[in-house]
């Protein structure tokens, strides 16, 4: 990757400022914003850093798990959440970004896959349930693995354990804002 360029696309310089500093723009070499950018300027490109740094993560972890497990990011997610015991459609949902329609659509295919099965549950027939299968735990424990190889290599690899610390503690601040203002991500 050309570390001149390395992160411009989300609006900042990953060596260290915030790209247009010189006044063009180094992804496209049309006329920048200049060298002064103001503090909500600043505010929308960090941001957008979060974003994208998220968003590729995400991707390239997914693509591992396509690749190495034959499962989605989505698809593993769900697998995790099942873990514990069963669960209703609409609690996967509302923990996911998936909406509830979403959500049985995934639920289809991983239940003709093997991972899943679903039945009504005891107390409301209206309300569908999923758990693991035998097939969905190993499949599970096989992602499990992949999982933690990835990250090592893209994620903790990339930051020390102190940057890793103080990370955590940012998310978990950032978590709870979110959670406050939309409990349920259905």
């Amino acid at each position: 990757m050309n570390t001149d360029t390395a992160g411009t696309e989300s609006g900042y310089d990953l060596n260290g400022g915030s790209a247009g500093r010189s006044g063009d723009d180094p992804m496209t070499g049309c006329p920048g914003l200049g060298p002064q950018v103001g503090p909500d300027e600043q505010l929308i490109r960090d941001y957008g850093l979060m974003l994208s740094a998220s968003t590729r993560l995400e991707r390239i972890v997914g693509k591992e798990f396509e690749r190495h497990v034959g499962i989605t990011h989505a698809m593993y997610e769900v697998l995790r959440r099942l873990e514990g015991g069963c669960t209703s459609m609409s609690h996967l949902a509302g923990e996911t970004i998936l909406t509830s329609g979403g959500m049985t659509r995934l639920i289809d295919r991983m239940e003709k896959a093997g991972l899943v099965s679903r039945y009504a549950s005891d107390t409301d027939r209206r309300v569908q349930k999923a758990s693991l299968t035998d097939k969905g735990r190993a499949t599970l424990d096989h992602a499990n693995r992949v999982h933690t190889q990835t990250l090592r290599r893209v994620f903790a690899g990339a930051l020390d354990e102190d940057q890793r610390e103080s990370l955590k503690h940012i998310l978990v601040r950032l978590e709870r804002v979110g959670r406050a203002e939309l409990p349920s991500l259905g």
